[in-house]
């Protein structure tokens, strides 16, 4: 086996361990759908688990807010002040969530800085940093924080570079199947075969919805005219 594809241990930092356990305790209670709308009860929970963390002794000067728009809810300093992780809250019942962050994937998978990451950006634009500042830094990852919104206590976290239960939807491209990966023990992945689940993944929902969503004799054409 080629070295740089050597399966290796994927590495949870010890802070983000020790906020899961903490995160244990809580007796909070999530928020119900606003009006039918699901996505606004988990915007609420959302901040109500940044603030228990703010509360917290221990965890408060670790926790950074996060401007609209950027990736993660919150960032979580280490322990060693100076290693930023950043975070996605995910609250849910266990049904499949929306997954794709461009720039956390941009985080994960490049070198690119905090300061240089990008508010929005095209798919192409992501293709092309993915591609050429592609880079592996151990320390590095999106960290999904997904709560059970039937018992706030179950908590549970994984990075982009663990998930095993991708599912691609040609509209809102990478998906999490929560049931499934809650019950799926953590995988090993070398940097490289999370990169590939991740760029693969992307492509094979884009091929999905030209497939499922567009005219087929439009997708001859189009392919044949881009040069």
């Amino acid at each position: 086996m080629n070295k740089s594809m050597k399966k290796m241990k994927n590495c949870t930092p010890q802070i983000l361990l020790d906020v899961l356990t903490y995160l244990k305790t809580n007796k909070l209670v999530a928020e119900k759908n606003v009006n039918g709308e699901g996505r606004m009860g988990s915007l609420k929970d959302e901040e109500t688990i940044i603030q228990f963390l703010k509360k917290s002794k221990k965890f408060s000067k670790y926790v950074i807010d996060v401007e609209a728009r950027k990736a993660g809810d919150f960032y979580l300093l280490d322990y060693d002040g100076i290693t930023i992780h950043i975070v996605n809250i995910k609250t849910t019942t266990g049904t499949t969530d929306n997954a794709t962050c461009k720039i956390g994937f941009l985080w994960a998978f490049t070198d690119i800085e905090l300061d240089e990451l990008p508010g929005n950006i095209t798919l192409k634009n992501w293709y092309n940093l993915m591609s050429k500042r592609k880079s592996n830094i151990s320390n590095r990852d999106y960290w999904y924080l997904t709560f059970d919104k039937k018992n706030m206590s179950n908590v549970f976290l994984r990075g982009a570079k663990q998930i095993v239960n991708w599912k691609f939807n040609p509209s809102n491209f990478l998906q999490i199947d929560w049931k499934k990966e809650w019950q799926t023990k953590e995988q090993s992945y070398s940097f490289e075969q999370s990169y590939s689940n991740i760029m693969g993944g992307m492509k094979e929902c884009i091929r999905k919805k030209m497939v499922n969503s567009y005219p087929i004799d439009w997708v001859k054409e189009i392919s044949k005219s881009i040069k």
